[in-house]
């Protein structure tokens, strides 16, 4: 059995491309706050928004130009495809439009669809099968992979954005999904170099471009986060930030399974990976449906707005909810490379994610009944 523990992890991680690409963010929000004050690309307090003052909405230009740097400047095999940059560009340019002058929801989600169809036709972004899910058989038919691609990719894009509503909590979570792709890409890199098996193309983009979003996002983290000494964040990711999130672990979610033929990650584990964001969203669509509004209705009944309800601070909500993320994606990438049934996996997937669901919406319904109209935008 190959080594694939997490100190192969470390040693063969490109710390070189995430530290540059830490610098890189760090020097470009020092000098994209004057221009975003100047601009008007800010964030102001609202019945909605809580925060203090106002704060530059620059953090996802700082992720996005580091990226790109980091990327454009290294081996054309390291990055990642064709579709990925297309796509990012047109949620990127759409995202910096809705932060200035806000979109119609229906017009974000349109774009949104083309950059993942974009993905499908220029980068092969499309799952290899979606695993053994209900126990008959693994589903490979390109009518079933497509449309789960496309759609897969659309709603992580929404389910990351939902959750940039707390100092810190999108970056770190970005964060964290990112550590759990690359220990699976390695542990699958180190089976396929054991049994033979043959390596995608995309497969050498795929460390590289974490390494690089994270260096970005830990460099956005730096003004983000809430300190001992800072109450409050210095820039907000903004729209640009949180759909580039979103998309590029819509992209790691399908090439990892892929990578490296009969050795790559299984679907079941990306959606472990990703259940915090999906699991949230869930959470909130279900509730405005049955409350009988659009999905897309702003509110301020997400996650961590239900841990500051029960009594935790801000950093404390944020700092529960990235160990839950942390704790999902160990489960997704362990119960994989375990071989656990994938049936298994995903039915304790659609367990966790129902209760969760049924559990913050009853813990709303009491808290309307208490304040009747509570945190509705």
């Amino acid at each position: 059995m190959p080594d694939v523990g997490l100190m192969a992890v470390a040693i063969n991680f490109p710390w070189p491309a995430l530290l540059y690409s830490l610098a890189i963010a760090v020097g470009a929000i020092l000098l994209l706050v004057p221009l975003a004050h100047r601009t008007g690309w800010i964030d102001r307090p609202d019945v909605r928004k809580t925060h203090d003052g106002e704060v530059p909405l620059i953090g996802g230009w700082a992720v996005m130009l580091a990226i790109s740097i980091v990327q454009f400047n290294g081996p054309a095999s390291s990055r990642a495809t064709t579709g990925y940059w297309v796509g990012a560009l047109l949620l990127f340019v759409t995202a910096l439009i809705d932060d200035r002058f806000p979109l119609r929801a229906r017009h974000r989600l349109v774009v949104q669809f083309v950059a993942a169809i974009c993905c499908v036709s220029l980068g092969g972004q499309v799952l290899p099968d979606v695993g053994n899910l209900l126990g008959t058989g693994t589903l490979t038919a390109w009518w079933i992979v497509v449309p789960v691609s496309v759609l897969g990719t659309v709603a992580l894009v929404n389910a990351v954005n939902f959750t940039d509503g707390a100092d810190g909590l999108c970056g770190g979570l970005g964060i964290i999904s990112l550590f759990w792709f690359v220990v699976a890409t390695m542990i699958a890199a180190g089976l396929a170099d054991a049994t033979g098996d043959v390596s995608a193309p995309h497969a050498g983009a795929l460390v590289p471009l974490a390494a690089a979003t994270i260096g970005a996002l830990a460099g956005f983290l730096f003004f983000n986060m809430r300190l001992p000494r800072r109450a409050r964040a210095l820039v907000f990711l903004g729209d640009t930030g949180s759909t580039l999130v979103g998309f590029t672990l819509a992209w790691f979610a399908i090439h990892v399974t892929s990578a490296y033929d009969q050795a790559s990650v299984s679907p079941v584990a990306c959606l472990w990976i990703m259940a915090v964001p999906l699991a949230d969203s869930a959470s909130c669509i279900v509730r405005r449906l049955l409350a009988g509004v659009t999905p897309m209705t702003a509110d301020l009944k997400h996650f961590h707005h239900l841990l500051g309800k029960s009594g935790l601070t801000i950093g404390e909500s944020v700092c529960a909810i990235h160990a839950m993320s942390f704790l999902c994606g160990l489960i997704g990438v362990a119960g994989w490379r375990l071989a656990l049934p994938e049936t298994w996996m995903f039915s304790a997937f659609v367990l966790a994610l129902a209760s969760f669901v049924a559990i913050t919406n009853l813990a709303w319904r009491r808290i309307d009944r208490e304040r009747p109209g509570y945190a509705m935008a």
